[in-house]
């Protein structure tokens, strides 16, 4: 038996087929493009600032505009003809707020620096009422040309983070002394998701004595702007493991700049006996993750 195939038939089944694919690809193409749009909102944001030009009073680079333009310089430079100059009439350099910041992002800022003294200026990142999230750096993380380095500087702003501006800028320590910093650099980069990790709880015990020792050291450093460590700033105490095994060890506070002391966590060296360990270490710190961008 022989059937003769209906031609009309077989065109109106591929039209069938055809048009729920045109349909098909046309959603793919819109999600495509809705992924890219996406994908580019929330991408690596980049400020730059080069120094070389000064309008209003502010320095201005594209379009960021950035404060304390009056520290313009032409004595050093480290590109083009101009720097930001910073001494004691001016102690604040270039400085650049970020209104309505992202959160649940890296903020890395890398500066370059010439400077007599590397401890006579820091690198500033700070956000939150009382700077709640906070850091500065000082030391360079790598030598340049003609006597110019880098400084570099992060601080991670969780989700939770309730915060109106973020705040970068140099500033001078010593103020007998004279920095110029040129060619600003502010990345922004969105963090993936954490996982929950579970943590060990440690807790410590600190007689009267002990603790008003580091009252007393701590309040020093807020006052000079930096912890100076000393051979006799060991004190006693004792330390316990998810509130279980307890170890007699000394601590000191720690950390040369005062982000380590400013907070609720103080950053402490531990020192443990010489005859035990916890998790097989002799001496570790604790120190609040904000210190280390998290």
């Amino acid at each position: 038996m022989i059937i003769k195939r209906d031609k009309s038939t077989k065109r109106l089944n591929i039209r069938k087929f055809v048009a729920p694919l045109l349909l098909l690809l046309g959603l793919t193409v819109m999600l495509l493009k809705w992924g890219l749009k996406n994908m580019t909102t929330v991408s690596t944001q980049t400020i730059l600032c080069d120094s070389e030009k000064v309008e209003k009073g502010e320095f201005k680079t594209g379009k960021y505009s950035f404060k304390n333009g009056n520290t313009q310089s032409s004595e050093k430079s480290f590109s083009g003809k101009y720097s930001s100059k910073i001494d004691k009439e001016h102690i604040y350099g270039v400085s650049y707020q970020l209104d309505n910041p992202p959160t649940g992002a890296k903020y890395t800022v890398t500066i370059k620096r010439w400077t007599e003294s590397a401890s006579n200026s820091a690198l500033v990142i700070s956000a939150g009422p009382n700077n709640s999230y906070y850091t500065q750096e000082a030391e360079s993380i790598s030598a340049e040309k003609n006597g110019w380095e880098t400084i570099k500087a992060q601080l991670i702003i969780p989700r939770s983070a309730d915060i109106k501006n973020v705040k970068v800028f140099p500033f001078l320590l010593n103020k007998n002394e004279v920095a110029y910093f040129d060619d600003m650099k502010i990345s922004i980069v969105p963090l993936s998701k954490l996982k929950k990790i579970k943590v060990d709880k440690l807790f410590l015990y600190l007689d009267h004595k002990a603790l008003e020792k580091l009252h007393s050291k701590r309040d020093k450093a807020i006052k000079k702007g930096l912890l100076q460590s000393e051979s006799d700033d060991w004190v006693k105490a004792k330390l316990t493991a998810n509130d279980s095994v307890e170890y007699k060890i000394k601590l000191r506070l720690k950390g040369d700049w005062t982000d380590h002391l400013k907070n609720e966590y103080w950053s402490y060296r531990i020192k443990m006996p010489s005859d035990q360990s916890w998790k097989r270490l002799m001496t570790f710190s604790l120190q609040d993750p904000k210190t280390r961008s998290f």
